[in-house]
This record gives C-alpha cells, sequence and structure tokens, in this order.
C-alpha cells in the first residue's frame, strides 16, 4: 500500500538564480559591470551565506581559504567585513521565502520533505555548496 505524501510545489527559482541575486546585494554598483574577482567573492559569500542558512556554520569559513587564491576588490562590494556581509545575506534570505527554491509559500520545507531524505528545517537542497 502506498503513502500519498502533499504535493511538493515546483521551484520557480534556480539556486544559482538565488546566489546571484544574494551575491549582487553585496556589490556597491550591482546595476554596473563588476570585474571577475569582485563576482567571484559575491557568489563565494552569498554560497557561505546560503550554507550557513542551512545550518552549515562549518562552511561558513570556507571562504577565507578561497581568498588565498582571489584578491577581493574590497572597493566594489559593500564592506569589508565578511563575517557582517554572511550575516547580512543569511538575515535577508530568512526573511524572504521566495529565496527558497524549495519552500512552500510560508516559507516552510517542501510539502513532501518529512519523507525524502532532507533533514527537518532545511530546503529541499539537502547539500550544501561545497
Amino acid at each position: 500500500m502506498r503513502r500519498s505524501r502533499p504535493a511538493v510545489p515546483a521551484p520557480d527559482r534556480k539556486l544559482s538564480e538565488v546566489i546571484k541575486e544574494l551575491g549582487l546585494r553585496l556589490l556597491k554598483r550591482p546595476d554596473d559591470a563588476a570585474s571577475l574577482p569582485a563576482v567571484q567573492t559575491a557568489i563565494l559569500l552569498a554560497s557561505a551565506a546560503w550554507n550557513d542558512a542551512l545550518g552549515d556554520p562549518a562552511l561558513r569559513n570556507r571562504h577565507k581559504e578561497a581568498f588565498k587564491t582571489i584578491d577581493p576588490p574590497w572597493s566594489e562590494l559593500t564592506s569589508t567585513d565578511t563575517d557582517q556581509l554572511i550575516a547580512g545575506l543569511v538575515e535577508y534570505k530568512q526573511t524572504q521565502p521566495a529565496l527558497d527554491p524549495g519552500a512552500d509559500a510560508d516559507g516552510s520545507p517542501g510539502g513532501a520533505a518529512g519523507g525524502a531524505g532532507v533533514c527537518p528545517g532545511t530546503s529541499l537542497h539537502p547539500h550544501p555548496i561545497r
């Protein structure tokens, strides 16, 4: 006998779109063309914020290793404090349910998350970006 599950809403957005939106919030001039290092830095910090928001704070500081190979152009970013930038993105993500591609309209994980191999309290994207 099969158990019926609530329908999972079709994600409206790709994770890459969400990361891009988060990253753009870190640029002083998001409507202008940014340098490649600025884009790399913004995506790296947006990914760290996404992982932190999913409850994986261990990945939050991995960006510091990457900065050994990237010279962040701080003049193009809204701050030089990476912890503050990440915290701001985490706060923004938590107030914007539409940023979670697997969330229901109320911001909770998708309807079938309970039996889908996803940890409670996370999105339908259980694997952090690495």
